[in-house]
């Protein structure tokens, strides 16, 4: 059965071009990188007489080879930058095969295992469970070897198990959200409020119009004054309860999260141990579960407040100006596919950092286990420069992140607030004509 890669239509016609009679096919493997260096598909067959390269299929590509298997007697690979080389020695004189790129050097490492036992005379013994290094969904590569796609994981089921966690919390979880709906509506007082002390205390109402009796009231100025310290305080009063309870909640699913983790590690066989570094599994135990706390207690409760803000502002800003609304949530488009493109590239590198993280984490933690045997050998400066080679490079992709972020919320918040400028110019010509009031338009 060919292994590890089936040859493909086109790749098949070209091996009926160059086959031998009563010849058997034993391993078939695709290279990433052509005969003139650029990066394309690159056939290798190995056969029960020949290793064989099929020809290229670019216009004047060739990359043809056929070297039969009583003439090698070695099969390596050879590590290059970025990717690596199959060699076999032919009559004693080492000879390439093809090239490949880093991510195919596991397959290519068991092809040349298989050329050598045939080479030898042995039976042919690879295995077909190599690593998997791409995801098989969308052909990216994984942060880690057997890993998981960030881009295809399923969200949604990653979400629903999550909410498990709260419900042994559900009093808690009601009360916030309780909370969250009571800021939202004490938020929304103010504008309400200013609306009623410009129009109706401090501007001088129109001939005939009605405006209730305040105008110049004092009296009533005080009480609305006094109104919106009390929105203030209720608001203040709101969030410090809000971030007593998400403290206490989110600390309480992390911890059961951090516990659940361990155990499952406690519980895994041996072989997913040796296949991990140990400063990599604590930071998926540490620095993970407390990026998920810091999410839980300021990330989750943020989102919903402020998307109940959004639709009351929207609520109440039509209810005053249906024409005024529409012309604000103009940039509301532009915000959108902002953020869509700031999250696409943000997100690769959320994952990259993660990474970053841990295999640093993993450098200190075998670093100093090992200290004692680097001082025996007088080896700290080499120690220092590979700590240093690390932290330099999570503090570059560190920065990076920060940039990126830092660059595009600027540009949204400046989007954004356009919506405000919209509103100054069309707002502003309606008041002139008498179409709209000053508080309308403040508000």
């Amino acid at each position: 059965m060919p292994f590890p890669d089936p040859l493909h239509r086109s790749a098949t016609q070209q091996w009926e071009t160059v086959k031998q009679p009563e010849e058997e096919v034993l391993l078939t493997a695709a290279a990433d990188v052509r005969a003139n260096g650029s990066f394309g598909e690159r056939w290798l067959v190995v056969t029960d007489q020949r290793v064989v390269v099929l020809p290229g299929t670019e216009p004047g590509e060739d990359g043809h080879l056929a070297i039969p298997l009583t003439d090698i007697t070695e099969a390596t690979t050879e590590h290059l930058v970025g990717g690596g080389r199959l060699e076999v020695r032919q009559q004693g004189l080492p000879r390439g095969v093809v090239e490949y790129t880093s991510s195919q050097a596991p397959k290519f490492a068991e092809v040349a295992r298989g050329i050598q036992q045939l080479a030898k005379g042995q039976p042919l013994s690879v295995t077909d469970k190599l690593p998997k290094l791409r995801c098989e969904k969308c052909g990216r590569l994984l942060p880690e070897q057997n890993g998981l796609c960030p881009r295809c994981v399923h969200k949604s089921a990653m979400a629903l198990r999550l909410a498990g966690y709260l419900r042994p919390h559900w009093r808690q979880t009601a009360l916030l959200a309780t909370l969250a709906v009571t800021k939202t509506g004490v938020l929304l007082l103010p504008p309400v409020i200013q609306k009623t002390i410009i129009d109706g205390v401090l501007t001088a109402p129109a001939p005939g119009a009605n405006t209730g009796g305040h105008h110049g009231d004092f009296g009533f100025l005080v009480l609305m004054v006094l109104a919106l310290v009390a929105a203030g305080l209720a608001t203040s009063g709101a969030d410090a309860a809000a971030g007593w309870f998400a403290a206490s909640l989110s600390t309480r699913i992390t911890a059961a999260v951090r516990s659940e983790l361990y155990r499952s590690l406690e519980r895994l066989a041996l072989p997913f141990h040796n296949r991990r570094e140990k400063g990599v599994l604590m930071s998926v135990v540490t620095r993970d579960t407390d990026n998920l706390n810091y999410f839980l207690m300021d990330g989750v409760p943020y989102l919903f407040s402020n998307g109940l803000m959004l639709i009351g502002i929207a609520f109440i800003m039509s209810l005053y100006s249906w024409q005024l609304t529409l012309v604000i949530l103009i940039p509301a488009p532009l915000v959108v596919m902002g953020g869509a493109v700031v999250w696409r590239q943000l997100r690769p590198l959320g994952a990259k950092l993660s990474q970053s993280w841990a295999l640093f984490s993993a450098h200190l933690s075998e670093s100093l286990a090992g200290i004692r045997v680097a001082k025996a050998f007088s080896q700290e400066n080499a120690e220092i420069r590979r700590f240093s080679r690390k932290n330099a490079s999570l503090a570059e992709i560190t920065i990076r992140e920060g940039r990126i972020w830092e660059v595009s919320f600027a540009g949204l918040n400046f989007v954004t607030s356009s919506g405000a400028f919209l509103a100054w110019l069309f707002g502003g010509r309606a008041v002139m004509v008498g179409d709209l009031t000053l508080g309308t338009l403040v508000a």
